[in-house]
């Protein structure tokens, strides 16, 4: 079934099939041509394959059939797809911890095959069953060339239950055939997705102002700071609290480039402002540092080690059992406060480095809490008073 798996997990993959196996280094170079962005050395590849599909290792069958699948065969390449797959499903060599390896290529190189397929189930039926009767009639000159005994008992379990397995999902498609019909008729390939929002982004963006009223503030921001649509936005809300993202180590907001790359990206900053109103984040941390806890120097002032299964008193964060909590105050003399994860000998687990920003300016009547990679923790301070002073900046007083 359809299922989007990132690209980049199938890099990796085909990455530690080259360490894993030095005996496919053949198949190496094979993938390599498969994956060819050079349509002449992508069919020729293609053709390769399926010239000796009877003998070919699974793996580089499913492959094959995802290209011929993007040059324009999409029904041949449904039919090789399921026959590598089927394989893949029993090949000894792709047991035990290679197993995910068959999982992977199923709903990478999959997907758009998958949805291709499902428009037409009855069609997709009569193709897997083509698949299975290749499987049969192939199925021990494959065992044969890869010296392996076709008669060995734990081949043929594994293959009697590759093969039970398909004909269980092609009943769930027969019996599901409106529910899979309908989402292949909607299915859109990441290429799709990727030119869908180039286009809505080009159309949208702008860095025009919109007014967002918080705690009774209204804020005049730039539209970048608020979404990449700022076009498709309301001109004025009132909202509870209000959510920005801003871009270290300058607190630019979105541009027409780097909106594309928010997971992972180490300067990707997000920020919420809200009403000063009820109990202050700096109250737990200010109660945290009144217990006396070890304390350093760290990040330009002073730093406490929190440590949940020793103390009793809590953060207003939460995922990680260890913190380092710094305090400072900012040029107008009010209390700022950063917690970053801590590594913690304790546990295995090793905490995303991040860290939280706390400020209150009373005289704007806001809080700001913002959360960064703890590659920015040395700046903290400096990115405190770059916040404040756009925040002064566009809070309306007229």
């Amino acid at each position: 079934m359809p299922t989007t798996v990132s690209a980049l997990r199938l890099v990796a993959v085909l990455a530690g099939l080259v360490c894993a196996a030095p005996a496919w280094a053949e198949v190496e170079t094979l993938q390599e041509r498969l994956g060819s962005k050079d349509p002449t050395v992508a069919r020729a590849a293609v053709a390769e394959v399926l010239a000796g599909a009877e003998r070919a290792d699974p793996l580089s069958l499913m492959h094959a059939a995802s290209r011929h699948f993007e040059l324009g065969a999409q029904d041949e390449a449904v039919f090789w797809f399921y026959a590598g797959q089927l394989r893949a499903r029993y090949a000894p060599q792709l047991t035990g911890e290679h197993g995910q390896i068959v999982t992977i290529y199923s709903v990478t190189l999959g997907e758009a095959i998958n949805a291709y397929a499902m428009q037409d189930i009855l069609k997709m039926i009569e193709i897997i069953a083509k698949a299975m009767r290749w499987d049969e009639t192939t199925y021990e000159t494959w065992a044969v060339a890869h010296r392996l005994d076709p008669l060995a008992e734990g081949l043929l379990q594994r293959r009697t239950a590759a093969r039970e397995g398909l004909v269980t999902f092609a009943t769930d498609l027969t019996r599901n055939r409106e529910k899979y019909e309908k989402a292949a008729r909607a299915y859109k390939s990441p290429e799709q997705l990727r030119r869908e929002a180039e286009e809505s982004v080009r159309r949208d963006y702008t860095t025009a102002p919109l007014e967002r009223v918080v705690g009774g503030r209204t804020l005049r921001i730039p539209a970048n700071y608020v979404t990449a649509h700022g076009l498709a936005a309301r001109p004025r809300e009132t909202a509870r609290e209000l959510t920005l993202v801003m871009f270290l180590p300058k607190l630019v907001g979105y541009t027409l480039d780097n909106w594309r790359d928010l997971t992972g990206n180490k300067n990707v900053m997000w920020v919420r402002v809200k009403p000063d109103s009820g109990p202050r984040p700096g109250e737990l941390i200010e109660a945290f540092i009144a217990s006396e806890p070890p304390a350093t120097q760290a990040y330009g002032a002073t730093a406490y080690h929190f440590d949940s299964r020793t103390t009793t008193a809590r953060l207003p964060v939460q995922g990680s059992p260890a913190y380092t909590v710094v305090a400072a105050t900012d040029a107008d003399g009010d209390p700022i406060y950063m917690v970053c994860q801590a590594p913690d000998a304790g546990t295995s687990i090793k905490p995303a480095p991040r860290c939280e920003l706390f400020a209150t300016d009373p005289a704007l009547g806001l809080r700001v809490h913002a959360q960064f990679f703890r590659d920015h923790a040395p700046q903290w301070q400096k990115i405190q008073a770059q916040l404040t002073a756009f925040l002064k900046s566009w809070l309306v007083t007229e």
